[in-house]
């Protein structure tokens, strides 16, 4: 059987040379075969990462990646899987990774970093037992959730630290004490409020905000991690509703709680990795995920005790990232390795930890990366990497910094760190915990910054005016046509009937439909196309005022834009 050949996809505007440069001669084109696979998007989002969209199946060669949640599934919970598809179809969160673009025309890809909040830093130490003396501030490790049957914010975070070689005299009521677990409260997530809770004693006082101090009410451990989960599907309803870890010696200890205050442990598992971990819960999937560190020797040099990094000023490069799978907290599958440094790190990379969350069917991070800048000097930086298995990891190809450290003088002017991340109110609330070099004591607090709703990454057409029109001596053309962008997808399948961008455009975009084979629908061209110019998280596109695209589906889109920031887009069902 021959294969079919489909029209022109890709024109660019005006003509060009056979350099793509504007000018006199052919035009610009690209053939696709008609035989191309069609990429079943149902109404997910679609965010630009890396191309690649979840689909909920492959109508031609389907890949065999295995999804997270199949890896702790029992032969009861498979069975009951298989009894829901037979009553209510296929489930469309179950994905399977594909590339939803076909081609594109002057566009490229753009990593947002969040914008500070001017309050910052947002938590900060003004309570004596806040740190292990009155000098020394480490706020840290912020653990944040919005509380929707409470109405308020809610955060969990660690206070403390060693003061070694400070020359700073302890608290006593705090020496020795090491990492302490706090919490606060907000109405509007900036302004935090410490209540009284009444449950650790502290220089003869309950009235402070503490919940956990070592070797108080519970000795055995040596951390309650504020990495906070509210789980609405609990095994003991209302009892079990807040879950956590302790970080105990030789095992890990899993807590829970009615009300994310008064805790109790309900069981322990073999430590997965080294001292180090973050875990979350994938509703989605109905799974929790732990992030940990390998279980690594530390280097010894020349009879150097090697349990102390402050003997030998090294970095741990033999460290990497694993991940972990669980139904309960409790039995975990075996940790399997994610991220390592590779050659394109510098040879003093070390991975210090991974922040993860669950978002639009993806799991992203912000990967924390420490290298050495000098004698017994670090410099830190903040990587995002995402997954859309929770398996298969893949870094930002430019390695861009998250977030950058603060101006010179700032309270975060030495790095940024243990992000964690709310949406709420269309915004993607991201708090971190920075030290700042404006006390010799390195003061660590905690920050709050934003990014819009999608606001990661953009696919981003050039603004005219800026992008100098190239031609083939590298020289600006001012005769030349405007460099306009083109987005052209796969073809693609839906059960909704509205096309939905979060799109910012500064001059127009619009968006034409075509069939598999590369013809423009009637009616639904380019010239159809009612223009959008503007700011949108949901700009639904219309075509001389018709907005349902139901009956059309396969299709390609096949978006023109000039000074345009595309952030996402779906195909929803009104």
């Amino acid at each position: 059987m021959g294969m079919a050949v489909s029209p022109p996809l890709l024109e660019a505007v005006g003509s060009c040379n056979a350099f793509g440069a504007p000018g006199k001669g052919t035009y610009r084109w690209t053939e696709v075969p008609g035989s191309e696979d069609i990429k079943n998007i149902g109404t997910r989002k679609q965010l630009f990462f890396d191309d690649q969209i979840i689909e909920t199946q492959r109508w031609i060669t389907p890949r065999a990646n295995k999804s997270a949640a199949l890896l702790v599934e029992t032969p009861a919970e498979i069975e009951a899987l298989y009894d829901a598809e037979a009553a209510n179809g296929s489930d469309v969160s179950a994905g399977v990774p594909g590339h939803v673009l076909m081609g594109t025309h002057h566009v490229y890809r753009t990593q947002h970093e969040p914008v500070r909040h001017p309050a910052n830093p947002v938590v900060t130490k003004d309570r004596p037992w806040e740190g292990v003396s009155e000098e020394y501030v480490r706020i840290h490790r912020p653990a944040v959730l919005y509380d929707e049957e409470a109405g308020i914010w809610k955060m969990w975070y660690s206070s403390g630290g060693a003061l070694i070689g400070r020359g700073v005299k302890t608290r006593p009521a705090l020496a020795d004490v090491g990492i302490t677990t706090l919490y606060a409260t907000s109405r509007d997530g900036v302004n935090w409020e410490k209540p009284e809770l009444g449950i650790v004693p502290f220089e003869g006082s309950t009235k402070n905000n503490l919940l956990y101090m070592p070797g108080g009410r519970h000795p055995h451990t040596h951390w309650l991690y504020p990495l906070v989960i509210k789980d609405p599907h609990d095994a003991k309803p209302g009892t079990w509703r807040y879950k956590t870890m302790f970080k105990t010696k030789p095992e890990q200890s899993v807590a829970v709680s009615q009300d994310g205050l008064h805790w109790e442990t309900v069981g322990k598992f073999r430590r997965l990795g080294d001292e180090w971990m973050n875990i979350l819960y994938d509703r989605q999937n109905s799974v929790y995920v732990m992030f940990t560190r390998n279980l690594y020797r530390r280097p010894s040099y020349d009879g150097q005790v090697p349990s102390r990094r402050s003997v030998f000023g090294q970095l741990r490069t033999h460290r990497t990232l694993q991940v972990a799978f669980s139904k309960d907290m409790l039995h975990w599958s075996h940790p399997q390795l994610i991220l390592a440094p590779d050659r394109d790190d510098s040879l003093d990379t070390e991975f210090e930890y991974i922040s993860p969350f669950c978002y639009e069917g993806m799991y992203l991070a912000v990967l924390g990366i420490n290298r050495r800048t000098g004698p017994y000097v670090d410099a830190s930086h903040s990587q995002l990497v995402f997954s859309h298995n929770g398996l298969n990891w893949q870094r930002m190809s430019e390695r861009k910094d998250f977030m950058d450290p603060g101006p010179p003088g700032s309270w975060d002017d030495i790095n940024t760190q243990a992000f964690n991340f709310v949406v709420r109110d269309d915004k993607i609330h991201v708090y971190y915990c920075a030290h700042g070099n404006q006390d010799p004591l390195l003061p660590q607090q905690i920050g709050l910054a934003t990014l819009r709703l999608d606001g990661f990454v953009s696919l981003d057409a050039p603004d005219p005016v800026l992008n100098t029109r190239v031609g083939m001596t590298g020289s600006a053309n001012p005769n030349g046509p405007p460099p306009e962008a083109m987005l052209l997808t796969k073809p693609l399948w839906s059960t909704g009937n509205r096309l939905v961008a979060n799109v910012d455009s500064r001059d127009y975009v619009t968006a034409e439909l075509l069939d598999p084979d590369g013809r423009v629908y009637p009616g639904f061209g380019h010239e159809e196309c009612d223009v959008f110019r503007g700011d949108s998280l949901r700009h639904t596109f219309s075509w001389r005022g018709r907005q349902d695209i139901g009956g059309l589906f396969p299709l390609r889109i096949r978006f023109r834009m000039l000074d345009t920031s595309l952030y996402a887009l779906q195909v929803v069902r009104v």
